[in-house]
């Protein structure tokens, strides 16, 4: 009985889903309704099978983020010659829908091209976004039975800002390299680098290291900002005085390295030459 009670829970709930967005959410979990054929689902089934209806016929200008990381989408969209409602928009990212505000705009430009109708602009406003700013899923637009996925538009500025300060690592003018890896740490604080650690405060380091600023670096490492993570830097000073052939100081980073990742193969291999630190037991060095 409890696992009637629960199927039968569930069942309403995503009956519930369906009634936000029907044909979207429809399509995206159709295989979950295979064989079911309530009169619910069958409504819903006869509207997203339905192919005589023109399909909308939509472009997305720009997507930007601004400095208080609010989501805008600007572009143009349209149905049978007739533009699009708030009620036809939908924003998903991981699979959370987003609230948005819906602005209506003329596009003299579509409507002279004969592409559209004049009224056919749109923008759509995401004051919610910074809660999503460091999820590398996809952004999804649904504009009536139709769908684009984007790349976060937070990640991919970052992304090319991060390249950018990449290029100029070698450069000479190392108060430049500075600044524009600084201005990342500022203007993306919650990008990562596929080890989850903060991107750009992490390049920095190392190009610190590299110049043998270690107070620098360490002064770097201290400033709040990045991840809950803060044990990152201890391999960058490990390498780097293995690096510069500083046996000790690299004994002794390699040894804060094991602490957290015993049989790291970079320490043992470390070890297994120069020996362990005092600390660690003679096993650590495999």
């Amino acid at each position: 009985m409890l696992a009637q009670n629960f199927v039968r829970d569930r069942f309403s709930a995503l009956v519930l889903k369906l009634a936000e967005d029907e044909a979207f959410l429809f399509k995206k979990y159709s295989r979950l309704f295979k064989g079911i054929t309530l009169p619910e689902i069958e409504d819903i089934r006869a509207l997203t099978n339905n192919t005589s209806a023109e399909k909308t016929k939509f472009c997305i200008d720009l997507i930007e983020i601004d400095d208080s990381f609010s989501l805008s989408l600007v572009g143009w969209a349209f149905s049978n010659g007739a533009s699009l409602t708030e009620s036809d928009f939908s924003i998903y990212l991981i699979d959370d829908k987003l609230p948005f505000i819906f602005q209506k705009s003329l596009r003299p430009d579509v409507s002279a091209a004969n592409a559209g109708p004049i009224d056919c602009g749109f923008k759509l406003t995401v004051k919610t976004f910074k809660h999503y700013i460091g999820s590398n899923e996809k952004l999804m637009i649904r504009l009536k039975e139709s769908r684009a996925e984007f790349e976060n538009p937070y990640i991919k500025k970052a992304r090319l800002a991060l390249d950018k300060a990449m290029a100029l690592r070698e450069s000479d003018d190392f108060c430049a390299v500075e600044s524009t890896f600084r201005d990342g740490m500022r203007d993306y604080p919650s990008f990562v680098d596929r080890f989850g650690h903060p991107a750009f405060k992490k390049e920095l380091v190392w190009i610190l290291l590299s110049k043998r600023r270690f107070a620098d670096a360490l002064q770097l490492i201290s400033q709040s900002g990045g991840t809950s993570d803060d044990s990152w830097h201890e391999i960058l000073f490990a390498r780097i005085y293995t690096r510069f052939n500083e046996v000790e100081n690299a004994r002794l980073w390699w040894g804060k390295v094991v602490k957290r990742k015993p049989n790291h193969p970079e320490a043992m291999k470390f070890f297994a030459k120069f020996g362990v630190p005092p600390e660690l037991p003679k096993n650590n060095a495999g």
